[in-house]
């Protein structure tokens, strides 16, 4: 009996672990890590951004669409932790929807998607200086995260949200 329980919860520990997905192991793995920027914007944050620019329509049309938007970023490639959230997505339910390589960078964006909408989009850059990784998670298009793209946050552009208008034609 007592060998039956021990391999049940055994089975149940991979059952979980191997749910967590490689984008929350990064996260919780690096967020708040020295040489790591984390950004976490809650849902209501978007809600109160179309309030304070209520003649942003791209923005108006983004409230209720996102659940969480994270971003982690590094300045010490040296880490090199996208080449290992690269290699783990390859095993997860995303698909690669564009890649850019180009010299010293490299620009995956990867989408989870239900029907037409998506309901996880990831964006994983990899730069000489840099490394970024973006999550964001609701139900949306794609064409609703080029928008992103174009009107990104100011200070956002060297953490690769300015990436995100590449997906226009997608």
């Amino acid at each position: 009996m007592k060998r039956t329980i021990v391999i049940f919860a055994a089975m149940c520990s991979l059952a979980m672990a191997n749910g967590q997905s490689a984008i929350d192991d990064a996260f919780n793995r690096y967020a708040g890590k020295e040489g790591f920027t984390t950004i976490t914007i809650k849902p209501w944050m978007f809600k109160l951004a179309s309030f304070i620019a209520p003649e942003d329509e791209d923005l108006k049309k983004l409230d209720g669409k996102i659940e969480s938007f994270r971003l982690l970023a590094s300045e010490d490639n040296g880490v090199q932790f996208t080449a290992e959230i690269r290699e783990q997505m390859k095993t997860q339910d995303y698909f690669n929807v564009m890649e850019i390589v180009e010299s010293k960078s490299k620009v995956n964006f990867y989408v989870r998607k239900k029907e037409e909408s998506v309901t996880d989009f990831v964006m994983i850059v990899s730069e000489s200086t840099e490394e970024v990784l973006l999550n964001i998670k609701g139900n949306f298009s794609l064409h609703d995260l080029s928008k992103m793209g174009d009107n990104h946050p100011a200070g956002c552009s060297s953490l690769g949200m300015a990436n995100l208008k590449l997906l226009k034609n997608k």
